[in-house]
């Protein structure tokens, strides 16, 4: 497992802290800036180790 010292996300480090979400949980929370993100037209970015962990999860 690497251990980046520049992790934007060091909680990310051990996969047992995580915090496991479904699918319709995480769409849950991203509506919430629905309006911001029509207004900015920005949207979401998955990056960062932890996503190559859940590749399935993201696609």
């Amino acid at each position: 497992m690497l251990r980046c010292l520049y992790c934007s996300n060091p909680h990310c480090r051990y996969l047992e802290n995580r915090k496991k979400v479904s699918v319709d949980e995480l769409l849950e929370e991203i509506q919430k800036y629905r309006s911001y993100m029509n207004y900015s037209g920005g949207g979401v970015t998955i990056s960062g180790g932890e996503a190559l962990f859940q590749a399935h999860f993201v696609t």
